[in-house]
């Protein structure tokens, strides 16, 4: 089976342009007994998107936020975020980025009680976990062209076991095993926003890479979409706009490869859908 996942990786056309040229020394190995205990954090620029990438230590769990700027409170509430899901870590590893050696930063980590420790200057190394990271980061959002692509490939890498011993690192995150994905429940059929309105609460995991755009909302929970008679799973998402529209001017501004992506897992709730569309 590993043969032939490597012979398959080796013959990838995508894989081989962006995938790493030369091995990288052994990280820097950090003793940690819990989630959350130490999470590893940076910035990287995708696109001209600041987006703050952090790991955990333990299980190699991956957290991508994009940010609307580089600005210390901006990091500071996309980590918030995080940690009223997952409480707080003890620890924080950094680079020396700005946002990151301010007074404010400094002082948002005393506040909660965490200890910063940051890389050496021109030494990225030193924090190998968070680098490595972002090049898998990075090379799914090269290699997807479309939200729904780099949305199931987030998905398979946080769900793909570490090893033939080791669990995935949402296993190991969540200490339960999750279903990122079920086939046989998904909607048979697609539904679409009228045109000159974008106003989506939600969206569908559909046929290995189809989203499913709500029609519209009925209460909190309730979307009108066409699911037949079978449950299926709602995919809570924290979309980014980057397609909008003006109602006075009826005038499409221009759209990025983050359309409409989701930067938030493992929120799925099962919907039982009667009523259909038209």
């Amino acid at each position: 089976m590993q043969d032939d996942i490597t012979d398959l990786v080796n013959r990838c056309n995508e894989c081989q342009i962006h995938g790493a040229k030369k091995p990288r020394p052994p990280e820097r190995q950090i003793s940690t007994t819990r989630p959350m205990e130490v999470l590893g954090c940076n910035l990287m620029d995708f696109q001209g998107l600041p987006i703050l990438v952090s790991i955990d230590y333990l299980s190699g769990y991956v957290f991508i936020d994009p940010l609307r700027s580089s600005a210390t409170s901006v990091v500071t509430a996309r980590l918030n975020d995080n940690f009223w899901r997952f409480g707080l870590p003890e620890k924080i590893i950094s680079d020396n980025g700005p946002c990151f050696r301010s007074e404010q930063f400094q002082k948002y980590c005393e506040l909660f009680e965490i200890h910063q420790t940051t890389t050496s200057p021109y030494h990225h190394q030193s924090n190998g976990r968070v680098e490595r990271a972002i090049q898998t980061v990075r090379s799914i959002l090269k290699k997807c062209k479309t939200d729904a692509d780099i949305t199931l490939a987030i998905l398979a890498y946080l769900h793909t076991p570490i090893s033939a011993d080791l669990p995935s690192p949402a296993e190991l995150f969540l200490s339960r095993q999750a279903q990122p994905h079920r086939q046989e429940s998904s909607p048979s059929e697609t539904s679409t926003c009228p045109t000159g309105t974008l106003r989506t609460t939600a969206a569908y995991l559909v046929h290995r890479g189809l989203l499913i755009r709500v029609e519209s909302s009925m209460y909190q929970l309730f979307l009108k979409v066409d699911s037949g008679s079978s449950p299926f799973l709602r995919l809570h998402c924290k979309l980014i706009y980057r397609t909008e529209y003006s109602d006075a001017a009826k005038k499409k501004k221009k759209k990025s490869i983050f359309g409409s992506m989701f930067f938030c897992f493992f929120a799925f709730e099962k919907i039982y859908c009667t009523t259909k569309h038209h």
